[in-house]
């Protein structure tokens, strides 16, 4: 992805995996919040948070369905 732009990437938010992903490589943060109803690729529904300031910090949320 870097050699695609000119300039430094900070976050990449993408989904469709329904993964949730939430890991700095390098200086770039990957952050994908999964999904709130579908666990077919993963043990539990989730969604997520993404602020973004002075700094970014992301979190994913696990949910309970029950």
């Amino acid at each position: 992805v870097k050699g695609e732009f000119d300039r430094n990437i900070d976050v990449i938010v993408f989904g469709h995996s329904h993964r949730p992903f939430n890991e700095k490589r390098g200086e770039t943060l990957f952050f994908n919040p999964g999904s709130p109803t579908d666990t077919f690729f993963s043990p539990y529904n989730s969604c997520g948070i993404l602020k973004i300031n002075n700094n970014i910090h992301a979190e994913i949320i696990k949910l309970d369905n029950e």
